[in-house]
């Protein structure tokens, strides 16, 4: 898709951010690995589920399953791997973000590397005819066995090591028709290890690769990666062979802690289970994909510039239009050397969006009035914690902003600890030359936030507002760029390819929702926009657009 801008009289800076509005589940990073005695690296996983409404009694069908995933990993891995915290989103919620989209039924399948893209997955479901994962604790091992094989596409970047169909011969990296099954091993047959029968979990090793007539077994593993699974995880990923067909696979993630676990040449792979330890970090979370979070503005005399406030209200405003109607609940407050509460906590909806919107525009500032930076984070907090609205289970987040130094109120540091015990982060933001950078961002790391420093441009407020936004929101970034576009004198006459200006994006087909942002700086008459996909029709037109701010 390309974006085409065309603008008359001057010539402008315009920074552009495409967002996809979704939701940012709990951390889909695993931990970092360290020694060979160094912690588990443990694997938190998020998923999306086709059901809006799950009893308690049916959501412990759904946690055994998990469960067994769990058992899965630990004795796949050796010991080194993990199932952390996976969270359930309802409703199909948070798809495009999700590890796992978990549907009525399916064919149940994982993305080779999919873990390392964005809006890849593994496609799960609660019947995989005939068997139904959800029926008893036979269908529940199944179904938590058959995650693990597929995390072994999707997590291990592995190959399949069964028998194929006849009709996946003429395709590579499938199972055929002709290769043969490796024993004891989950990228052939998981469903085995039901039972008790662990040794079926286990990735396979150069030892059953071995047939006992001679000879090596031939797998799509094998076709791929020319080694058994084992041998693969512990090697160099530059190891691998990239010729021919190879060269058009997804490129394999390294997990370098699992080279220390890798059984040694000639001998079966460990036997880890039963172990109470495969379990040791597993927490199930029920999850809603909606967010809360208070921005907080600084209304002191030092904000009594020309550019200052309003450009500050401008990138507040644009936060207000990026919050996707459902999911999002916003308060805004003011502080000075007093607090004001600007709009109270409220759900967000297409409707109340130009009043939010319009009550930012109506901050003033007071000449001379001081900052009370630490009353204005505690009020957020407060109203956070107090608010009737906020659910249990909302993510929460307070942005702050700041142009000085603190010197009324209470000393911001002492907020700290009780942002931490709300498990609710602070994104600071350090604004312009005269802010306190030390403080801004103490708070932010002691809260667990993220701090900024901005210019107090409207192009840098606006990324670092944006920036924030997609870190803490229900949203993800796909491209941002500021480009020079020269003037051009007569707007509304044809123009030819080469008079246009155009900046491209790449858009996955798996996204279920595009917001184009555009900053410039200009009258609403300087410009216009259209998005042109790749075969030039149709254009998305300016009908499509809406002003933040003219």
């Amino acid at each position: 898709m390309n974006l085409n801008r065309l603008f008359k009289q001057v010539a402008v800076v315009l920074a552009l951010i495409t967002i996809v509005m979704i939701v940012i589940p709990p951390s889909l990073t695993h931990s970092a690995p360290g020694a060979p005695d160094a912690p588990p690296v443990i694997i938190d996983l998020v998923i999306s589920l086709h059901k809006s409404t799950v009893p308690l009694a049916d959501r412990t069908k759904y946690e055994n399953i998990i469960g067994y995933l769990a058992d899965a990993i630990f004795e796949a891995s050796n010991g080194e791997n993990k199932i952390g915290t996976v969270t359930f989103y309802l409703g199909g919620a948070c798809a495009d973000k999700a590890d796992i989209v978990w549907l009525a039924s399916c064919h149940p399948n994982g993305a080779i590397s999919g873990r390392a893209v964005n809006g890849q997955n593994i496609e799960f479901c609660d019947l995989f005819t005939p068997t139904d994962f959800l029926a008893n604790d036979w269908g529940h091992q199944g179904g938590g066995y058959t995650l693990g094989h597929e995390m072994g596409h999707y997590y291990y970047s592995m190959y399949d090591e069964y028998l194929g169909h006849v009709s996946y011969d003429s395709i590579f990296h499938f199972p055929h028709s002709t290769d043969n099954p490796v024993p004891d091993a989950i990228m052939n047959d998981q469903w085995d290890a039901r039972g008790g029968n662990y040794k079926w979990l286990n990735f396979s090793i150069a030892k059953n690769y071995q047939m006992s007539g001679g000879g090596t077994r031939v797998t799509a593993q094998s076709r791929v990666y020319g080694t058994s699974c084992w041998e693969t995880l512990a090697r160099a990923v530059s190891a691998d062979p990239r010729n021919g067909q190879r060269a058009g696979m997804p490129v394999r993630i390294h997990h370098p802690e699992l080279a220390a676990v890798a059984p040694a040449a000639g001998t079966d792979a460990a036997i880890d289970l039963p172990n109470s330890a495969a379990r040791s970090a597993l927490n199930v979370v029920w999850g809603s994909c909606s967010i809360a979070y208070q921005i907080v503005i600084d209304k002191s005399g030092s904000m009594d510039t020309t550019s200052k406030m309003p450009n500050v209200k401008k990138a507040a405003k644009l936060l207000v239009d990026l919050a996707p109607v459902g999911y999002s609940t916003i308060g805004v407050i003011a502080y000075d050397d007093t607090v004001t509460v600007v709009q109270p906590l409220i759900d967000i909806t297409t409707a109340n969006k130009a009043t939010i919107k319009t009550k930012i525009d109506n901050i003033t500032i007071i000449p001379g009035a001081y900052t009370a930076i630490g009353d204005g984070a505690k009020k957020a907090l407060d109203d956070m914690l107090a608010s009737a609205i906020v659910t249990k289970d909302q993510n929460k987040v307070v942005y702050l902003l700041s142009d000085g130094k603190n010197n009324r109120g209470i000393n911001p540091l002492t907020v700290i600890p009780n942002y931490v015990a709300a498990k609710i982060p602070l994104y600071t933001f350090a604004y312009g030359a005269d802010a306190d950078v030390t403080l801004m961002q103490s708070l932010a790391t002691g809260t667990g936030g993220k701090y900024y420093f901005s210019p107090t441009t409207l192009l840098d407020i606006t990324n670092a507002f944006q920036d924030a936004n997609l870190q803490s929101s229900p949203s993800v970034g796909i491209s941002n760029d500021a480009v020079v576009v020269e003037p051009t004198e007569y707007m509304y006459s044809p123009k030819s390819a080469d008079q246009m200006s155009y900046e491209s994006i790449q858009v996955d087909s798996t996204l279920s929702h595009l917001d184009v942002v555009v900053v410039y700086e200009g009258s609403e008459d300087d410009m216009y926009i259209d998005l042109v996909p790749p075969d030039n029709y149709p254009y998305y037109s300016p009908d499509y657009c809406e002003e933040s701010e003219s």
